[in-house]
């Protein structure tokens, strides 16, 4: 069996430090300081502080501040974006196994920019919005379409919150 590779994206430029220095000794895992959208070039990132560094988004923050009111959101930086089809081409990788999207909102644009190498993938974990957290983040039911359209069907789902979860989904046979 050939080994598995994990490619893993992070644009947060601290975040990004911290885990090359968790992979650098996993000869199978390769990080890439961007993010995933549905273009190549450059978009603004809001950046999340205070409670939890994990709520940085390339869509603005909007809900999710009432949620969580000790997550700030005080700078905004320009960082490098690419889609998950130009990535690939790039890299020379003619499939992905398993895709695991968790981009505060921003996971339609990463499925958009991925609809040549969606026809590789097996299955999709994804995080789900309920509810409009970032301003004009897509919500589970767009989601859906989208990789319903794409030739998935829903496995999964599991609702962290009143707000937000995650879902598998599947590629049908």
């Amino acid at each position: 069996m050939a080994s598995r590779h994990i490619h893993t994206f992070e644009p947060v430029p601290a975040l990004f430090a911290q885990v090359s220095e968790l992979a650098k000794t996993l000869p199978n895992v390769t990080c890439y300081n961007m993010a995933l959208a549905d273009i190549v070039g450059t978009l603004p990132l809001h950046v999340s502080g205070g409670q939890s560094d994990a709520c940085s988004s390339l869509l603005e923050p909007y809900t999710c501040l009432e949620e969580r009111p000790l997550i700030t959101f005080e700078k905004t930086i320009m960082v490098p974006v690419t889609t998950i089809d130009a990535w690939a081409q790039t890299h020379q990788i003619p499939t992905l196994d398993f895709l695991w999207l968790d981009l505060q909102g921003a996971e339609l644009l990463a499925l958009q920019g991925a609809t040549r190498m969606l026809k590789t993938v097996k299955a999709i974990l994804i995080e789900i919005n309920l509810t409009e957290r970032y301003k004009n983040a897509p919500l589970y039911t767009d989601i859906t379409s989208f990789l319903v359209s794409h030739g998935f069907t829903l496995d999964t789902e599991a609702l962290h919150h009143e707000t937000w979860g995650d879902a598998l989904f599947i590629k049908a046979v």
